[in-house]
């Protein structure tokens, strides 16, 4: 579950709560009386900085008397603690030096005795190291940090303050610290703390594992942060770390001589910002070297033709055939990947954007064969970017199989990384798919799309593009089982022209006598984005695997080829972004897909919608409290607590229509919204009260829509996906409207009547300062106690992370925490599948008989007492929960 949003906080960092809150209310479950005190007024923070700089040469610093050192001598004797700590981590595993002989040596205070020519003495005492010229000089030093989270997360900021005393130090840390792109580490931490089981810990480990692997030669930056990871866990929290690269920094001179430094840094995540998969005129093969730029294909005069094709072999070519012959000859070849041949010959040329006139030339797709035109793209494109010859090659291997016959369609398939997939339980899932859609306005060319899997996508990009265009081995999230997305059982793609997933509306309500088999369309894809055999957890019918979705390779060649940068190659990030968000559209827009980065899995894919009943709220989860103390039992160490209502221009006009509203009317703007105000009025917006019976109310507007709209979508899967149909841009656009309005309607329905959580009520942002805790990630679940938060949100509502900053500072280590609230599930939720599986909320469906609406039955809803904590339900809703049936 590497990219689930609302995730519960680790097992140790809940550990680590319950246990401050215990101290704080000093309940005698944690140790004695005197460690309670002692750890609740004699803690501070600890921080260092260290340099991965080595020195290669004896010159290698400039303007300074003294001998440096090669090697990572320097770095490690001039690793920023307060002051200079001299440290011997860098001999570990390289010299025989153990750990416990390799302790720091700090300071040993007092003036330096005489002149050195050596900073490494120099740096061991209080006062001297550098120029005296203007009299002796403290050491260097650190001072505050800063680090933020921003761009959702995936970059982590570093602001770090340091300060030298002369010119010769600023020199020395200019050598080891100012060094744009390099790596450091930075470690801070808790000087005392108490662990889960009372143990009282006054004093942390120096040489951690990270700083030990940092000076270790061979060591890779890996193997240093799974070092961090590891260290955190162990200390439950009260210890944290990062590596960073320079990105930029500042310095001042104050009028006493000295420096003030600002040091700004970089996580890994930042990377992805600048992560290119296509450089110009490479692919990765030397005989396919081509210009980032588009090639134009000539049409000569026939004569010229001739020329040309006589070149390729084709000497003797009837007059009435040239034109024919030649485009079939050029095509064929483009779909081998001639480029270099075509362009030699004077077939095809560079288009030069600064001419003055451009000659005649042929649109590629003219030259293809009759199923190639999907492709073209993918073709025109194959030598701009290693990622772009990948494609051509898996549509150019599909090329070779055989179609498949299944019901109306047929198929190809192969699998590109058959051991992974039987290893998953998940061998019936064709990575690479080819369907062929009849297209009803062209018989003689049918729509033949080339499907690949997202999961196979991005390991593509991963194990092939990644390092050769960067030189850089970066994590990507692209398992199939651990990337989840939220889904809805009518869920479909709009436009197989951009993706496509399986689905299953057999056993549901059908209108009009329409009645719709995708049994060979699922069997063709493989039911792996709704279940994957083996997955140890219940079927979830609003569970997806993201992973599985089966995306058109020509619609990745489109976005690649509008994620192209002048000179910059093909951006990483934009690329992704542009491709989720159009899945997301050919999909229902009930999605909103994330491109992130975190340390432990690298860049990954995250869906912000919660999947209801996916994470189960557990009895025994910690609460973080938010006010007070309860003696002998716990008490709060958070420092400061603010929360705000958001309400949006958009939330706003919502709540203002829906203030009139029943809190029973459905419909797609305010449904979610309308119970805010149920049981309060506004009496002079009130309706003079009815003189008619309202038990036979006149058919619901909307629903009439709604209906009208389920029965057009019917009819356009019908035709796309069990009966292949290509129906082009105006239906699919259509379709797509169609299902959004469809999907938010259900959701809505099912959010009132308490299936799903939604969001009816005002959001809030909750703001939290507290004591340092490591360990809590972005997308993760808080949950709190309600001390101070409004009634109506009791039990109601979590919290979201949203962002998340470190200070460092005045030996204090401060965490504050920016969350969003949002709806926790009530019990409603515990029948989600009985409720939700296959089953459309179409209260009013039409007769198909008649083909128009029911009439709605009498109801009448007996008066029945609820408790306080479900006051926000509707008394049939309530009804409906405690099993009370409505005659």
């Amino acid at each position: 579950m590497s990219n689930l949003t609302g995730s519960p906080l680790d097992f140790y960092v809940q550990q680590q709560i319950d246990t401050r809150q215990k101290i704080l209310g000093n309940n005698p479950e944690i140790q004695n009386l005197d460690i309670r005190v002692l750890n609740n007024h004699n803690k501070n923070a600890w921080v260092r900085l260290a340099s991965s700089v080595d020195v290669t040469s004896f010159n290698a610093i400039e303007g300074i008397e003294y001998n440096i050192p090669r090697g990572s001598d320097l770095a490690s004797q001039f690793v920023l603690v307060g002051g200079v700590t001299e440290t011997f981590a860098n001999y570990i595993g390289n010299n025989g030096v153990s750990r416990e002989d390799a302790g720091p040596s700090f300071s040993r205070g007092g003036v330096i005795p005489g002149q050195t020519s050596s900073p490494l003495i120099a740096s061991s005492y209080s006062y001297g190291l550098g120029n005296l010229n203007y009299g002796l000089s403290p050491i260097p030093g650190l001072g505050s940090v800063s680090i933020k989270h921003v761009n959702r997360g995936a970059i982590r900021d570093f602001n770090i303050k340091l300060q030298a005393q002369n010119k010769d130090q600023l020199t020395l840390i200019e050598s080891l610290y100012l060094r744009l792109g390099y790596y450091m580490l930075l470690e801070w931490g808790h000087t005392n703390y108490v662990t889960s089981e009372g143990v009282y810990v006054s004093q942390p480990e120096f040489n951690t594992d990270a700083f030990i692997k940092f000076f270790t030669k061979g060591s890779k930056d890996t193997d240093v942060e799974d070092s961090i990871d590891e260290l955190r866990r162990e200390t439950e929290g009260n210890y944290d770390g990062a590596l960073f690269k320079v990105k930029n920094y500042s310095w001042n001179i104050n009028m006493d001589g000295s420096y003030d430094i600002t040091l700004s840094g970089i996580s890994k995540g930042g990377l992805i910002d600048s992560l290119t998969i296509g450089a110009p005129g490479e692919t990765g093969k030397d005989e396919n070297k081509a210009s980032f730029t588009d090639y134009l294909i000539l049409d000569p005069s026939k004569d010229e033709k001739k020329a040309i094709l006589k070149k390729l072999g084709k000497s003797s070519v009837k007059d009435n055939a040239v034109d024919k012959v030649y485009k079939e000859t050029i095509g064929t070849r483009l779909s081998k990947g001639e480029f270099k041949i075509l362009q030699e010959k004077g077939a095809i040329k560079i288009k030069d954007p600064n001419a003055n006139t451009n000659p005649k030339v042929l649109d590629i797709s003219s030259t293809l064969d009759s199923t190639d035109d999907d492709v073209a793209i993918t073709i025109a494109n194959q030598n701009k970017s290693i990622l772009n010859k990948e494609l051509f090659d898996i549509t150019r291997a599909l090329k070779k199989e055989k179609w498949v016959k299944k019901g109306k369609g047929k198929y190809k398939k192969y699998q590109l990384r058959d051991e992974l997939l039987k290893s998953e339980g998940i061998q019936d899932l064709g990575e690479i798919i080819a369907i062929k859609f009849n297209n009803a306005s062209k018989s003689d060319n049918a729509a033949e799309y080339n499907y690949i899997t997202l999961g196979a996508l991005l390991s593509i990009i991963k194990e092939k593009v990644l390092k050769s265009n960067n030189n850089i081995t970066l994590p990507i999230s692209d398992g199939y089982q651990d990337n989840y997305m939220f889904s809805h059982w009518f869920q479909h793609s709009t436009n197989p022209k951009v993706c496509v997933i399986p689905f299953d509306i057999e056993n549901n309500l059908n209108i009009g006598g329409l009645d719709v088999d995708t049994s060979n369309f699922n069997e063709i894809l493989s039911t792996t984005f709704r279940q994957i055999e083996g997955d140890e957890a219940p079927y979830n019918p609003y569970k997806g695997y993201l992973m599985a979705i089966h995306i058109n390779i020509e619609y990745i060649s489109k976005t690649l080829q509008d994620s192209y940068q002048d000179k910059g190659g093909i951006n990483l990030y934009t690329f992704l972004e542009k491709l989720m968000f159009g899945i997301q559209d050919a999909l229902g827009n009930i999605n909103n897909f994330t491109i992130t980065y975190d340390e432990k899995n690298g860049i990954n894919i995250k869906d912000d919608t919660i999947i209801p009943g996916i994470i189960p709220n557990k009895d025994d989860t910690v609460k973080l409290r938010l006010y007070g103390t309860r003696p002998g039992i716990d008490g709060s160490f958070l420092r400061n607590v603010s929360a705000q209502s958001k309400i949006t221009s958009k939330m706003a006009t919502q709540i203002a229509i829906g203030s009139t509203a029943s809190g029973n009317s459905i419909n797609e703007s305010t449904s979610l919204l309308s119970r805010w105000n149920e049981g309060l009025v506004d009496r002079l917006q009130a309706a003079e009260p009815s003189t008619q019976d309202t038990t036979e109310a006149e058919p619901n507007q909307l629903l009439e829509e709604i209906n009208k709209k389920y029965e057009s979508q019917l009819t356009f899967l019908k035709d796309s996906y069990e009966n292949f149909k290509y129906l082009g841009d105006p239906s699919y656009t259509s379709a797509q409207t169609n299902l959004k309005s469809l999907l938010e309607y259900d959701l809505a329905v099912k959010t009132i009547n308490g299936n799903i959580s939604g969001k009816g009520f005002i959001p809030i942002d909750l703001t939290l300062e507290m004591e340092g805790l490591s360990g809590i990630l972005l997308y993760q679940k808080i949950q709190t106690t309600e001390e101070i938060l409004p009634a109506s949100y009791n039990n109601k509502v979590d919290f979201i992370v949203q962002a998340l900053d470190h200070t460092i500072d005045r030996n204090e280590w401060t965490t504050t925490i920016s969350t969003l609230s949002t709806p926790k599930k009530t019990d409603l939720t515990k029948n989600i599948i009985n409720k939700d599986d296959n089953e459309f909320s179409l209260l009013n469906p039409l007769n198909p008989d008649t083909n128009q609406p029911e009439p709605k039955p009498k109801k009448s809803t007996p008066k029945i007492e609820k408790p306080a904590e479900y006051a926000w339900m509707t008394d049939e809703a309530y009804a409906n929960f405690v099993g009370t049936s409505n005659s």
